[in-house]
């Protein structure tokens, strides 16, 4: 799966962050479609949770450790850029 950043709303502690996601099967393109995720962060903007809006599954702790790590460090730049 690869996910494409588009639209991104700050509004902290929380960082809302449209995506488009591409599967590939077999190194061919299978689906495309969009999901929005909210980073929230601590008071010290620090990452805490990430999500898929309407859903409360923190992708820190569901993925795998790669895919975790994907989203920790997204979601650290974003703060950064403020």
């Amino acid at each position: 799966m690869t996910y494409t950043s588009g639209g991104i709303t700050r509004n902290l502690p929380d960082i809302k962050v449209n995506f488009e996601v591409q599967m590939h099967v077999d190194e061919e393109l299978a689906d495309t479609y969009e999901e929005v995720y909210i980073f929230s962060y601590t008071k010290l903007n620090e990452l805490s949770t990430v999500h898929v809006e309407g859903e409360y599954d923190n992708v820190l702790k569901t993925l795998m450790p790669d895919g975790q790590r994907s989203f920790r460090d997204f979601g650290n730049s974003l703060v950064k850029k403020l």
